[in-house]
């Protein structure tokens, strides 16, 4: 885990930063690092959101069958949080509507509801982030 800090007065950012081991527990995984961090800096009424956004992102990264898997945890300000996804598969996912068999498209939906903004961006390693933004709690 890196950790680092921001002391500029007006924004403050911390981060998180992890390398996932693809697998099945892989988006449990990320939801629990999601719920530590934000536990660390008192932001509980953003855990179940964020932590639902983290395991979902992964879990799109396993669907497009990446083999590595970063999650970062980003505190911009001290109610606002970003949660981003890089993994090692080409192709950016898009929101599909309820077709039962576009999983990944349901997935962004779902966090497209959650988050007050979200995209994603190919990398030039030839994978991708996806990242969702979420505010709340005390210091927003």
């Amino acid at each position: 885990m890196t950790t680092t800090s921001d002391h500029t007065p007006d924004v403050q950012k911390d981060v998180h930063a992890y390398s996932l081991s693809v697998g099945p527990n892989a988006p449990a995984v990320a939801g629990e690092k999601v719920r530590e961090a934000l536990l660390g800096w008192g932001l509980k009424a953003l855990i179940s959101p964020a932590s639902h956004c983290a395991s979902e992102l992964v879990a799109s990264a396993l669907n497009s069958k990446a083999d590595r898997i970063h999650l970062r945890v980003e505190r911009y300000t001290p109610g606002m949080v970003e949660i981003g996804v890089w993994d090692s598969a080409p192709g950016l996912p898009e929101i599909q509507g309820s077709d039962p068999s576009k999983l990944d498209g349901r997935r962004i939906q779902g966090v497209a509801e959650l988050a007050v903004s979200w995209g994603a961006q190919s990398t030039p390693d030839g994978g991708k982030t996806v990242w969702a933004r979420l505010i709340g709690g005390d210091g927003w």
